[in-house]
């Protein structure tokens, strides 16, 4: 019985690595295929980029196509015209490059996890868009 009680702790210690082993394999794996895809999408951006007037980056699940005549900060500065309210009133908040004229524009911060694009804008930032609001209904 104590025999048994030991051979089955080694079973059970056994399985335990085979279980983190695979665990590792299996993490290797998703790294693997996670550079595949980011190589992908540098291949089409660099086929796309320069040869027409856009802006052209890959985000975490596709590649962002815009152009460059258009972009966030233009688009809240005529809604705002449009309407007649006030851009003094406006606070914003983003995380890829393209919130960066919006950014650089408007009050506002950046979320922690972002395009390193918007890092030279000295911003705060927060963890989280929750986290941002509800420092915005103190004030």
């Amino acid at each position: 019985s104590k025999k048994r009680k030991k051979e089955r702790e080694r079973e059970i210690e056994r399985e335990r690595k085979k279980e983190r082993t695979n665990e590792r394999t299996n993490e290797r794996k998703k790294e693997r295929k996670k550079e595949k895809e980011r190589k992908k999408k540098e291949v089409i951006i660099n086929k796309i980029k320069g040869k027409i007037n856009v802006n052209i980056y890959a985000s975490r699940f596709h590649i962002n196509i815009i152009n460059k005549i258009v972009n966030k900060e233009k688009a809240l500065k005529k809604l705002f015209n449009l309407e007649n309210l006030d851009l003094s009133l406006l606070k914003v908040i983003g995380d890829n490059a393209n919130d960066y004229e919006m950014l650089k524009t408007f009050d506002g911060g950046i979320i922690r996890n972002h395009h390193p694009k918007l890092d030279n804008l000295h911003k705060k930032e927060y963890e989280t868009l929750k986290e941002y609001i509800e420092e915005l209904m103190l004030n």
